[in-house]
């Protein structure tokens, strides 16, 4: 006889008892929605190799073929969810405040890790350990000093560079800017002059090369702002070629086209009597302004 379940029945009724039943089918189904197949072994229990052989049960669910959770899988989702963003929060905290003991190096790391290995890995330093040994520290700055030398000696080859009257050779890429032409380059002696991407940091400047492949060309300098900024590699004649070039592109687009039987804009043969006579094609005369 049990006395104790006549005793509850006699104190609480039937109804508490089926209150407590249902509580106890309410916590069973909850529990059953949060077990799902192993998704290690697609449910059969056991680690099969590649070649098929069956090596021992699945370390993940230990044999059984499900896994059982606490919590749901939405639930799961959205404390990793948490997770993540918590350390991104932690990570960006840890670069700013890198940044600001160390803006020179910081500034640096950010600029370069895009494109140079050694700034990527300083920066996963920066996150994971909150600093740079010294010797880190020391490269970055190093490298910092480097390119703000380098700024300031450009700076200096720019206020040192002569000035070049260039309407010309800028009406003449805007027209053919506004013509559609995508292929926007003046092929002149052993040089080729094309505007810098709009991305670039030199938007609106014109870059000078040699011709050739990209890996085989020179780079001579860039016209911008009036002036003609020439690299180390831009001997004084090629100097004076591009400045003359750039002051009067139509008379060197001639020159060359009448040289070489090719066209300085588009780079075609000459090969009827008037793009001969003309020294450049008709056509490109008309969608470069000339």
């Amino acid at each position: 006889m049990n006395t104790f379940a006549d005793s509850f029945e006699d104190d609480f009724g039937s109804a508490a008892s089926g209150d407590l039943a249902k509580a106890a089918a309410t916590t069973a189904a909850q529990n059953a929605a949060h077990v799902q197949t192993c998704p290690k072994c697609s449910g059969r229990g056991v680690f099969v190799s590649y070649s098929g052989r069956v090596l021992g049960d699945c370390f993940a669910c230990k044999g059984k073929g499900t896994q059982s959770f606490k919590t749901s899988p939405a639930a799961r989702a959205h404390n990793r969810d948490l997770v993540v963003a918590r350390k991104e929060r932690d990570a960006e905290k840890t670069l700013a405040d890198f940044a600001t003991q160390h803006p020179a190096e910081a500034a640096w790391v950010e600029a370069s890790r895009a494109t140079f290995g050694f700034a990527q890995s300083m920066h996963d330093a920066v996150q994971k350990f909150g600093s740079l040994t010294a010797n880190q520290l020391a490269a970055c700055t190093r490298a910092a000093e480097k390119v703000a030398a380098r700024k300031v000696e450009r700076a200096a080859a720019v206020d040192a560079a002569p000035v070049i009257d260039m309407t010309k050779i800028e009406a003449a890429f805007a027209a053919a800017r506004s013509n559609g032409l995508k292929s926007l380059k003046l092929r002149i002696a052993d040089l080729v002059i094309s505007p810098a991407k709009a991305t670039s940091a030199n938007a609106g400047a014109l870059y000078v090369k040699s011709k050739g492949s990209f890996d085989d060309s020179t780079y001579f300098g860039k016209i911008i702002g009036g002036k003609f900024v020439k690299s180390r590699e831009c001997d004084a004649s090629t100097e004076a070629q591009i400045i003359a070039t750039a002051t009067d592109p139509l008379a060197a687009a001639i020159a060359y086209g009448r040289a070489t039987g090719s066209c300085s804009c588009c780079g075609r043969e000459l090969t009827n009597k008037v793009s001969i006579d003309l020294g450049i094609g008709p056509i490109c005369r008309d969608k470069w302004g000339f």
